[in-house]
């Protein structure tokens, strides 16, 4: 994520700081005397903090929207539109580019959670079974977590643990964290030797772990 505009304030201090409010908005307060050299030097040594406040703005923003009609909601890296319907006898439908939500249901929230987690699970694991069958893996079992700050996790038993917000990510992306889950069935842990092997069955995982760690923070109802 680009930074962006930002607003310079100079007054009469002696430090420079920098605010990002939740409208996405960055300020810089500094010294009245401050150059533009010494400002962007400032900016440049603080640009993960500032990402980091940035992505933290737009989540927030974007949860104040949760659930609402007209909302945006991924599933499969393509964005949907939440819709009210009264002609539908399901909870959630996905069809076309929209997410269609019986107009009377009063939890929303655990309407799609219900419908993502049944889905994550009939999507992910085929893509475990692909896998697991083409590159020779036994596992024991797979199980859909409501996980939020672990995509994926593989037990000494051979179970296999998912995320069900997986499932709002392109199908690529949930292939990346299958085959990471598969690869510690043979390493329980991420030495050198690991990620070779990773890299043997993906070779352009490094691209797919990327998305991952910029974009995870999307994935969320």
């Amino acid at each position: 994520m680009k930074i962006g505009k930002f607003q310079v304030i100079k007054s009469k201090r002696k430090t420079y700081s920098i605010q990002v409010k939740e409208s996405g908005d960055v300020i810089v307060k500094v010294p009245a005397k401050s150059t533009y050299t010494n400002i962007f030097a400032f900016i440049k040594r603080h640009e993960k903090w500032i990402t980091k406040k940035l992505k933290d703005s737009k989540r927030k923003r974007q949860t104040k929207k949760k659930y609402l009609e007209n909302g945006e909601y991924l599933f499969l890296g393509r964005r949907y539109v939440l819709t009210l319907s009264k002609s539908q006898n399901k909870g959630v439908v996905l069809k076309n580019n929209r997410l269609y939500v019986k107009y009377d249901i009063k939890d929303r929230q655990a309407a799609l959670t219900e419908y993502y987690i049944k889905h994550a699970r009939e999507i992910i694991s085929q893509r475990v079974d692909l896998y697991a069958s083409k590159f020779g893996f036994i596992f024991n079992s797979i199980k859909i977590t409501k996980a939020k700050k672990q995509w994926g996790s593989c037990s000494i038993k051979g179970n296999l643990h998912f995320s069900f917000r997986l499932v709002m990510a392109p199908v690529k992306i949930i292939d990346y964290v299958v085959v990471h889950e598969l690869v510690h069935l043979k390493i329980m842990n991420h030495s050198k030797g690991f990620w070779l092997e990773v890299e043997k069955l993906l070779p352009d995982f490094k691209k797919r772990k990327a998305w991952l760690k910029e974009n995870g923070y999307l994935l969320n109802l």
